[in-house]
């Protein structure tokens, strides 16, 4: 579909190390990934623009790492490509990284709830003078089209307890063990 070039490696990695990055999110401290974003952005304008000087070819002007997107559609039309594929691919990379931004967000969304289910069986538990405790939420699915989760919490003796979560919009989370006779 594009044709790219050996010339085009500084322009595509400014695409793809941020995409890498964001794929990396869920396994390093996000906090370490704008800074990085920006910093290899920076280094992959400005050998991008090295090689380009190299090999006598214009460039868009370095302050274009600010933006981007706008640093490789000059880049494009510098280089007489009508369809602009870097930035195309830019833009579907973008798309990507919120894809993977959302899904991160949704795993830790579940895991909250999981653990915030399983802090308040226990908590329930004691307030009825039952003794032990919750062990770790087994499994909780959400039901489709509402804020309610369905699963069940192992505890202490052993039982699996079958339990409804319900997600409030606030944040609150509200937890309903169907089965009270589990937790003896």
């Amino acid at each position: 579909m594009f044709n790219f070039n050996k010339s085009d490696i500084n322009a595509l990695s400014l695409i793809i190390v941020p995409l890498i990055l964001s794929a990396l999110g869920a396994w390093i401290n996000p906090a370490i990934i704008g800074p990085a974003s920006i910093g290899s952005c920076i280094f992959y304008i400005y050998a991008d623009r090295k090689q380009r000087k190299q090999a006598g070819v214009n460039s868009p002007s370095f302050w274009w790492w600010l933006l981007s997107p706008v640093y490789l559609w000059k880049r494009d039309t510098l280089d007489s490509r009508a369809k602009h594929p870097l930035f195309l691919l830019w833009c579907v990379s973008v798309v990507v990284m919120v894809l993977i931004s959302l899904a991160a967000d949704a795993k830790k969304s579940n895991q909250l709830v999981k653990t915030r289910t399983c802090e308040l069986v226990t908590e329930i538990m004691h307030d009825n003078r039952i003794q032990g405790s919750c062990v770790k939420t087994m499994e909780l699915n959400r039901v489709e089209g509402t804020e309610f989760y369905r699963g069940t919490v192992l505890i202490t003796n052993g039982n699996e307890v079958p339990v409804t979560t319900n997600m409030q919009k606030d944040g609150n989370i509200y937890v309903r063990i169907t089965d009270t006779s589990t937790l003896r």
